[in-house]
């Protein structure tokens, strides 16, 4: 009849409507779906420094953070703008009195899958193949950052564009097996993961905030921590969130005498 056929008709426009949608998304988010092969290599093509000037005198600072960068042939992130990016943040954690020292920048050829990174957050608090073939490959409580493609399936300007990996998940139950903890712990905590579509300001300060302050969200758009990109251009830290971080977080040191 007329409404079993306008049914019909109505149910092969969304669905065409949905499959543009989705292609769309690819388009903009470079979204793929992949399957891990983790007999796959990992090449460290080059190895580069990365100096970061603070914008105080260096005795103004009574706290360091030692982290690497990891990129993944992600070519949307200059050498250059990865240096603006980092005085970004080391202006906001100036009021910590923490200093960034960039160890090592590594220049990685990666297998295609890796670069669709999968988070344990998205996967039910299950460390994922992604994580356990990138982390295990790279010293213990080592902290940094990765570049790669896109994260987990990212939806737009609040979608899912970067994850930091916090002390506080394992005390906070979010990963599903007690027997992942310690490889938690020792490989990824510390650790942010930024995708092609989590470029806005403030995006690395806020997953630093998260993966090596130990930050959780914050309700105010004028705080780093907000829980959406859509944050105010003049974000900070506040000083009740450097004391926490100070004091709760393994991957801050006290400055050594003569640093």
């Amino acid at each position: 009849n007329f409404h079993s056929f306008l049914k019909f008709l109505l149910m092969g426009v969304a669905s065409v409507l949905m499959t543009k949608g989705v292609q769309a998304l690819n388009n903009n988010f470079d979204f793929e779906v992949v399957q891990p092969d983790m007999s796959q290599p990992l090449v460290i093509k080059s190895k580069a420094s990365l100096s970061v000037a603070g914008n105080r005198p260096q005795s103004y600072y009574e706290y360091v953070i030692q982290m690497n960068v990891y990129m993944t042939q992600v070519h949307w992130y200059s050498q250059e703008h990865l240096k603006q990016e980092f005085q970004l943040v080391q202006q906001a954690l100036d009021v910590c009195k923490i200093k960034i020292e960039v160890k090592s920048v590594y220049d990685l050829a990666v297998p295609h899958w890796m670069t669709y990174w999968e988070s344990f957050e998205f996967n039910e608090g299950e460390v994922t193949d992604w994580e356990r073939y990138f982390f295990s490959k790279f010293p213990e409580s080592d902290a940094g950052i990765l570049f790669v493609k896109s994260i987990d399936w990212t939806i737009g300007t609040d979608g899912t564009t970067a994850v930091g990996n916090a002390p506080f998940a394992i005390e906070k139950g979010l990963l599903k097996h007690s027997d992942e903890h310690q490889f938690y712990e020792d490989h990824i905590m510390g650790h942010a993961v930024v995708g092609k579509a989590g470029r806005s300001r403030w995006s690395m300060a806020h997953e630093i905030g998260h993966a090596i302050l130990n930050l959780e969200h914050h309700d105010d758009p004028e705080n780093i921590m907000f829980f959406s990109q859509l944050r105010a251009q003049n974000s900070r830290f506040t000083q009740q969130q450097c004391d926490r971080a100070i004091q709760t977080s393994p991957k801050i040191h006290k400055k050594e005498f003569g640093y």
